[in-house]
């Protein structure tokens, strides 16, 4: 519109530019839906062994998608086969050291970890094809927009799936939230971030769960 009321005022059809005036609305990037627990289960359904960890560390543990495909089997310590759980230690966003205790063993391939125990403390969990190397975030983003399109999660007008590793660490913001009712510590302390304030974008509602929360709040003036 800018470039037009300029033309239009070079041009002697208009006395001002009007165009000087005018202010782009803000941009909203808008907000895709996140991932259900059926839509979970369904990918785990159809994930082979090395996609199961993606889903497993992604989801459970709320691993970004760079720090999960370089993960070494020195990451891992604290093996406890009895109570089958492990923790998993990792350098989360501005180098921060994050360490997190993996108790979802029955997600993961049978017998994975038994055999990941005898691997070499330098061994990626995700190898890749040449020696030492190991898997690629692009890789791990091919994989969960097959394993979504076969689900049929998210897809976009041509049928293809949109989701990326990043949505499970959305879709488990969004699940600890309406378990907790909304805790903000709880969800902060599942994504690992710094700031509550960060949290919160990662929760997502739908416009029906939206509209049943209203009711609740609209006492709250009375509180005053």
């Amino acid at each position: 519109v800018k470039p037009f009321c300029t033309f239009l005022f070079q041009e002697g059809v208009t006395r001002t530019n009007v165009g000087v005036r005018l202010k782009a609305p803000p941009y909203v990037q808008s907000q895709k839906d996140a991932m259900t627990e059926e839509d979970i289960r369904a990918l785990f359904a159809v994930a082979d062994r090395r996609q199961t960890i993606v889903l497993a560390f992604g989801f459970y543990l709320a691993m970004r998608v760079e720090a999960l495909v370089s993960l070494k089997r020195k990451n891992i310590s604290g093996i406890d086969h009895d109570s089958r759980s492990f923790v998993v230690a990792w350098k989360a966003k501005g180098d921060r050291m994050v360490s997190k205790t993996f108790r979802e063993w029955d997600a993961l391939p049978r017998g994975w970890v038994k055999k990941m125990e005898a691997w070499d403390p330098e061994a990626f969990l995700l190898p890749g094809r040449k020696v030492r190397s190991h898997v690629t975030s692009r890789t791990a983003e091919r994989w969960m927009t097959k394993m979504g399109t076969e689900c049929k999660i998210l897809l976009d007008l041509e049928g293809k799936s949109t989701i990326t590793p990043h949505d499970l660490r959305h879709a488990g913001g969004t699940i600890v939230a309406k378990k907790t009712n909304g805790n903000a510590y709880q969800i902060k302390a599942h994504l690992h971030h710094k700031n509550l304030s960060t949290s919160q974008h990662y929760v997502h509602y739908t416009t029906e769960e939206t509209r049943e929360a209203l009711p609740r709040f609209a006492g709250i003036q009375h509180l005053r």
